[in-house]
């Protein structure tokens, strides 16, 4: 009978000193992650968030810009065509001082 008793002991007590030593251990997350997973993958996101806003905000400038720009452009034009009627009324001035 001790016989019995002293293999059961081998093979009992490793499997609790097993349990035991599982039990002590640090959990990590339901994610299977460490901190300093989690902490990475949050400064992934964060950095992927923060590139995404960039670029919507890129975007908005470049379309700021664009109207700027045709409005501008319309200005040139507008300002194009009063310089382009004065010469021609400065034009017809001078013919007519000429006559």
């Amino acid at each position: 009978m001790a016989t019995i008793h002293n293999k059961l002991a081998a093979v009992v007590l490793p499997l609790f000193l097993a349990a035991g030593l599982t039990a002590c251990q640090k959990q990590e997350s339901a994610t299977g992650q460490g901190p300093a997973e989690q902490a990475g993958q949050a400064i992934d996101s964060a950095a992927s968030k923060a590139g995404t806003e960039l670029s919507k905000a890129g975007e908005a400038i470049g379309q700021t810009m664009e109207k700027a720009a045709e409005k501008g452009g319309q200005a040139m034009e507008k300002a194009g065509e009063k310089m382009q009627s004065a010469a021609q009324e400065s034009k017809a001035e001078v013919e007519q001082k000429k006559e």
